[in-house]
């Protein structure tokens, strides 16, 4: 017996055991850093700004700002209820980020599937605390409590998580039947008595498949592992071994999904859909020539198969437009995937339409890792990093310390100024795999960021060892610029120039060039790369900036003022192009607009030291003593190892003379 809120005595449901007199009861408190007497984990992390990943909402985990809402806290009490119902977090993994991505991208699991003794009311009010959107959980506390009381009191909860094919099966599963419960009991270590099953589900395959489909999005492993067992319980359900075969691809073990499919007799109506799988593993694999003979046979086959297996072929061939015609009406998930491949592959291919037909590949429920990791690559490629980072974290989630997962996190971490965070994931990468050349390729990036100059030319001399041919523009780029900043400029326009053989017409290679050029006295030939990088990416202010400067050396100021005020017109506050049109308007007589921008240009950036030397030049000239000496003194505080130094302080020493002032200049 409980005591109700009303004061009235009511018996405890079953499922939900008392604990007795004498008895150990569970409190709760927050320690704030806290460890595990069982496991010695910590729960909280010393310096963890948003909260402990495994009781994080996805508001928190997607690093929304503001006051935490009592939504939020309601999700955090949803992950601890669930915890101490069956005795695990609803999500879990082995690092931080894996965990991260479980809360952002998967459903929670099932706690009737986990426990089958706990009152369906329950398990829905845990269900609502757990829903991805705030507004779909409890209001606040309140309610939430409101709901517990119902289900203690035998009643049924007034909140219901949205209905959804999820949902659906988890129904499924509830009524399975009593060998297949047997089954998952022993697999969980549960007892509990065993339910009479409907004659529909009384196969223990069926109900195993069900709990494998339910569990797919959230743990594909221990899906795999469930439908092996159906497959044991019933070796003629070929059905199933392309469904876990599909499993397995998705969790990276390639050789073993083709060795599942190739159990699949060729005479039976799944042969030549398993010989599709085995040959597109090939395919994205790129092994075509391992997959070719598979991928013909299944081109036999009529209808939508035969037409994938023949746009399959085309794309191992690397036939861009006949695999777009083969592949053009074919709309299940398993198209979609194709067509997003053939547009991913493709050089010149539309990158968007890649990035969509991912998605619906992904939204047939299986979380295929290669699948996110190259959805991460086009979305950082796209520029959006931030959801490139959230790719990588669920592809990690599903292959736990993936090195190619890695390394696209770490590219997308840098696009977001984290080369710390960057330089943390490709060491993790390069452990596993020292040789790694796409690691070593990031790892002298992210070096360059950091200003490791000669650790970024080794990295990126490492990768050229061993990277194919086709992919060496990468670590040639980032070496070029590694040797730009030792100073190595012919180094570096070798560099460059062999990125472009690489990868002809590519815009960040033809401004590294052309920066070459013009510190190696060839302004001319620099003024032709930064006017090809601007055709490859029209809005980018820096071949703008840095044309101008090279026009300037061929000694052109006009142009070169049209070109500083084409990279102002994209960014108006571009301190630098502000500078350098000052200078070139010097240098046609106009000294009131040259000062304008100067000024314009310490509005834009305060701390930028060359506008208040320029000044000072104007200034002095000007007969303005005092006003030039106040901008050399501004200047050597900004920037005192500068090469200019000497000759500022010098004039700084002459306008102190003027105005009588002695030693001032020494401080």
């Amino acid at each position: 017996m409980r005591e109700g809120p009303d004061g009235m005595a009511r018996d405890r449901p079953s499922g939900i055991p008392d604990p007795g007199p004498g008895l150990p009861r569970p409190h709760l408190t927050d320690f704030g850093l806290a460890k595990s007497v069982a496991t010695g984990s910590k729960l909280t992390r010393t310096g963890e700004a948003l909260g402990t990943p495994t009781y994080m909402s996805p508001e928190q985990a997607r690093g929304e700002t503001g006051a935490p809402a009592p939504a939020t806290d309601v999700w955090s009490l949803g992950c601890v209820l669930h915890e101490m119902l069956v005795g695990r977090a609803p999500f879990a993994g082995e690092t931080p980020a894996a965990i991260v991505g479980k809360v952002l991208l998967a459903e929670p699991p099932d706690l009737r599937a986990l426990a089958p003794g706990l009152p369906v009311g329950l398990a829905r009010v845990v269900a609502v605390c757990l829903q991805k959107r705030a507004r779909a959980r409890y209001r606040d506390a309140s309610a939430l409590r409101g709901d517990l009381d119902r289900v203690l009191a035998g009643e049924a909860p007034r909140a219901r998580p949205p209905a959804s094919a999820r949902w659906r099966a988890i129904a499924a599963v509830a009524v399975a039947g009593a060998a297949a419960w047997a089954v998952l009991l022993r697999r969980g270590g549960v007892t509990a008595e065993d339910p009479a099953p409907p004659p529909s589900l009384a196969r223990p395959e069926e109900a195993l498949a069900a709990r494998a489909r339910s569990l797919r999005p959230l743990e594909p492993a221990n899906a795999a592992s469930l439908l092996g067992d159906a497959i044991a319980a019933a070796p003629d359900r070929h059905d199933l071994r392309l469904e876990r075969g599909l499993l397995l691809w998705a969790l990276g073990r390639g050789a073993e999904a083709r060795e599942e499919w190739g159990r699949v007799p060729l005479s039976g109506v799944e042969g030549p859909t398993a010989r599709l799988y085995r040959g597109l593993e090939c395919v994205f694999r790129r092994a075509p020539t391992e997959g070719r003979d598979d991928l013909e046979i299944a081109a036999g086959a009529p209808g939508s198969l035969g037409q994938l297996a023949r746009g399959a072929l085309a794309l191992g061939r690397e036939d861009w437009r006949e695999a777009r015609a083969r592949l053009e009406g074919e709309t299940d998930w398993m198209g979609a995937l194709l067509r997003a491949y053939v547009e991913d592959a493709d050089p010149a291919g539309d990158k968007t339409a890649a990035i969509r037909g991912y998605g619906v590949a992904l939204a047939e429920g299986i979380p295929f890792a290669w699948v996110l990791l190259n959805r991460a690559g086009l979305r950082q490629e796209a520029g959006d990093p931030k959801r490139a980072v959230e790719d990588a974290d669920a592809a990690l989630a599903v292959v736990p310390g993936w090195g190619g997962a890695l390394v696209n996190r770490a590219n997308a971490r840098l696009d977001l100024g984290d080369a710390i965070g960057a330089l943390t994931d490709l060491e993790a990468a390069l452990a596993a795999d020292p040789e790694d050349p796409e690691a070593l390729t990031s790892r002298a990036r992210a070096r360059l960021g950091t200003g490791d100059a000669a650790g970024a030319e080794a990295d990126a001399t490492a990768a050229l060892r061993s990277v194919p041919a086709r992919f060496r523009y990468k670590p040639l780029n980032n070496r070029g610029s590694a040797r730009a900043a030792l100073g190595d400029w012919r180094g570096a326009l070798e560099d460059h120039t062999a990125a472009l053989a690489a990868k002809p017409g590519h815009p960040e290679a033809l401004f590294n060039r052309g920066n070459a050029r013009r510190a190696l006295g060839d302004p001319a030939g620099a003024t032709e790369d930064y006017t090809a990088a601007l055709l490859g990416r029209p809005g980018w202010p820096a071949p703008l900036l840095n044309r101008g400067l090279a026009r300037e050396d061929m000694g052109d100021p006009a142009r070169a003022i049209e070109d500083y005020t084409a990279a102002l017109r994209l960014d108006p506050g571009l301190a630098e192009a502000l500078n350098n049109r000052g200078s070139a308007r010097v240098r046609l007589g106009d000294a009131d607009a040259a000062i304008e921008d100067y000024r314009a240009a310490l509005r834009a950036r305060p701390g930028y030291a060359s506008p208040h030397r320029n000044l000072g030049v104007l200034q002095l000239r000007r007969g303005d003593t005092r006003a030039a000496a106040e901008s050399f003194r501004e200047f050597l505080r900004l920037a005192p190892q500068d090469r200019r130094a000497p000759q500022v302080r010098a004039s700084l020493e002459e306008c102190e003379r003027q105005l009588g002032i002695g030693g001032a200049s020494s401080r």
